[in-house]
């Protein structure tokens, strides 16, 4: 696709018409980032994707997006700002997904978590905090039968990785065959207690 100025001032536009309702959702507003700070990494990331990658929106893809991550915005956008990008992109693409702007809004979320530590070092900054993406994975749902069980996992800082504070899931197998061995282990307690008493007596 060659370039054109007239495609290039289209994704512009309809981006700032976007970015408007964009910034009135909670999504934006509990990012605490400011609208013109916003508004500098979605256009770093939409120029780019447009003018080096050859691709208007409904054709951004998970490669183009670690290219723009580890090459683009650590030379367009401050340092300091490094740790805001994720969550402002992140709940752009939501939203743009939600009103049919785009189709690959969590394979776009993915890459961002994927390709974050990479980002990181070409700013030579680390993230604050690490947030594991909110749709790169589904959780399994919980019922009376199958409670949630949480084991706790052991590293140190340097292994740890994305989201190792966050409960480990246990199948549903698992936990009943754990249930079974512990009424097992009850009974034969119980059982060594009966037949003690049985002796004395």
């Amino acid at each position: 696709m060659a370039y054109s100025q007239h495609t290039a001032d289209r994704i512009q536009k309809e981006m700032e018409e976007h970015l408007e309702g964009f910034f009135q959702t909670d999504a934006f507003k509990e990012t605490k980032v400011t609208e013109d700070d916003a508004r500098v990494f979605v256009s770093a990331y939409t120029a780019a994707m447009y003018e080096q990658e050859d691709r208007t929106p409904k054709r951004w893809t998970r490669s183009a997006t670690e290219t723009i991550m580890t090459t683009v915005l650590p030379e367009k956008i401050k340092a300091d700002k490094a740790s805001q990008i994720i969550p402002v992109l992140e709940g752009l693409f939501t939203y743009l997904e939600k009103n049919s702007y785009i189709k690959n809004g969590e394979t776009l979320i993915k890459a961002l978590h994927d390709f974050a530590d990479e980002m990181f070092a070409k700013f030579g900054t680390a993230p604050a905090e690490k947030v594991a993406p909110k749709t790169a994975e589904a959780t399994p749902k919980q019922t009376a039968d199958t409670p949630a069980v949480a084991e706790t996992q052991s590293a140190t800082d340097d292994e740890r990785p994305l989201g190792w504070d966050r409960p480990k899931y246990v199948a549903p197998e698992v936990q009943k065959l754990r249930r079974k061995m512990a009424v097992k282990q009850f009974n034969n307690k119980v059982n060594k207690k009966l037949g003690k008493k049985k002796r004395k007596k």
